[in-house]
């Protein structure tokens, strides 16, 4: 650039048709001076030649201008105003929330805003927000369960099948206190009976059971099983084994329900009586046959049967034929 200048300079003065001897002469290579004095923010760059100045002090930028066709030097004098800072550390209780500006807040971390502040500045504000949760005083339940045998029981995840107390810590999902369940199980069996009873042929019995009401009618002479099924005290299934020995009443009328055939009676069953005997256990197995007179001493191959309930069948001379049965008992 210099040498530019020094060159036209050296073209004039051969001319010599316009300086005079005594007039000064201006060095046009001299460079501008633009001297600017400027303020920022904290946190807002100055653009200075294609720089971001963020500091303050003197910058100077060189430029050079077609307008004047020379240099331009700008001297800049940076100031930078502090920009306000806040810090602020708050708790809320868990399940409450913080106002913060605008914004409503329920979860702990860093918050910031910006504000405009007294010198033209950013205010910053910086909100540490904290959870509080209450003193974690464990909560405690205890369960009183009942299952029936073969049932199960899901407690925290896991089947239960056996009786006993069972404790298990469930933690919350919102990181508060752990709740401690202590569990008392109980199991119940299910109950089973056997029942026999002696019914006319035009009777009806009944067998009121819980939460079931059955009826039974046999016009038929002979051993009904039957089973029914309940629920006991508990819940729980009840199965009654029920034995009907339905007989005909007529046939009854001379003929006994019971007898004792063993030690201390000694009873024979129809004994001296005009009839041949056939006896049959429950299943319809014969187990005895006796002749005209000689009656049933209840015994099997020699050995007293169970007591329980058979069945009869006699035979009269004159051809008439009674069904029954006869129950034999031990007195205690």
């Amino acid at each position: 650039m210099k040498k530019f200048f020094f060159s036209l300079c050296a073209a004039l003065l051969s001319i010599g048709s316009i300086i005079a001897q005594d007039d000064p002469i201006y060095d046009d290579s001299t460079p501008i001076v633009i001297n600017i004095s400027d303020t920022i923010c904290e946190g807002h760059p100055y653009i200075l030649g294609g720089h971001a100045l963020s500091e303050k002090g003197v910058y100077y930028d060189t430029a050079f201008s077609y307008h004047q066709m020379r240099d331009s030097i700008t001297v800049l004098t940076l100031f930078v105003k502090p920009a306000s800072y806040t810090r602020i550390s708050d708790v809320i209780v868990v399940g409450d929330s913080y106002t913060y500006g605008d914004t409503i807040l329920t979860t702990e971390g860093v918050y910031t805003r910006y504000l405009p502040a007294a010198n033209g500045c950013d205010s910053i504000i910086h909100l540490q927000l904290g959870i509080l949760y209450p003193p974690c005083d464990t909560v405690r339940t205890s369960i009183k369960e009942m299952i029936c045998e073969g049932d199960e029981y899901l407690f925290c995840g896991r089947l239960l099948t056996q009786a006993g107390v069972y404790i298990d810590t469930v933690p919350k999902a919102d990181n508060s206190c752990d709740s401690i369940v202590t569990l008392t199980l109980e199991v119940h069996p299910s109950s089973s009976a056997s029942l026999e009873k002696t019914i006319h042929t035009d009777e009806i019995f009944s067998l009121a059971a819980r939460l079931v009401d059955t009826t039974f009618k046999h016009p038929i002479p002979g051993v009904y099983e039957h089973t029914v099924i309940s629920t006991n005290q508990y819940g729980c299934d009840s199965i009654i084994s029920l034995t009907l020995n339905a007989i005909d009443r007529e046939t009854a009328s001379d003929i006994p329900t019971m007898f004792s055939p063993y030690e201390g009676i000694k009873d024979v069953f129809l004994r001296g009586r005009d009839l041949e005997l056939y006896i049959y256990d429950r299943y319809g197995n014969l187990i005895s046959h006796n002749k005209v007179g000689e009656g049933w001493d209840g015994r099997y191959k020699g050995v007293l049967v169970d007591p329980g309930v058979y069945v009869y069948v006699a035979k009269y001379s004159n051809g008439k034929i009674k069904k029954g049965t006869i129950e034999a008992i031990k007195e205690d």
